[in-house]
C-alpha cells in the first residue's frame, strides 16, 4: 500500500501529522498539496481526457467505468474510472515509485 501523500521518486514517504491522520480517518480523505508536480498533473489530465473521449458513445457503465446519469456522447459524465492504474502506464506510475 502506497502511503497517502506519496511522491513518485520519492526517497522515503513524507509523514503525516497527527491532525492529516484523524482526519482523514473521520472524513475518508486527506489533500496532500504539492504532491504532484505541474508536469505530472498536466499529464495525468491529458489521458483522462483520452479516457472520456473513447467513452462518450457507450451507454452503459462497464468493468472499467462507472456512467454518470445523464450521461450523452455530446455531454459525457463519468462518475468514476475503475483502477485507472491498470489501464494507463502513467497512472500506474503515478502510484508505485
Amino acid at each position: 500500500m502506497i502511503p497517502l501523500g506519496y511522491h513518485v521518486g520519492m526517497i522515503d514517504p513524507p509523514a503525516l501529522a497527527d491532525e492529516e491522520v484523524e482526519f482523514y480517518r473521520r472524513e475518508g480523505y486527506l489533500i496532500v498539496r504539492n504532491v504532484l508536480s505541474s508536469e505530472e498533473i498536466l499529464g495525468l489530465q491529458e489521458i483522462t481526457d483520452d479516457f472520456i473521449d473513447s467513452w462518450r458513445l457507450l451507454a452503459e457503465s462497464s468493468s472499467v467505468i462507472e456512467l454518470d446519469t445523464g450521461h450523452t456522447p455530446e455531454q459525457p459524465r463519468i462518475r468514476r474510472t475503475k483502477s485507472p492504474h491498470r489501464h494507463h502506464e502513467i497512472y500506474a506510475a503515478t502510484l508505485t515509485a
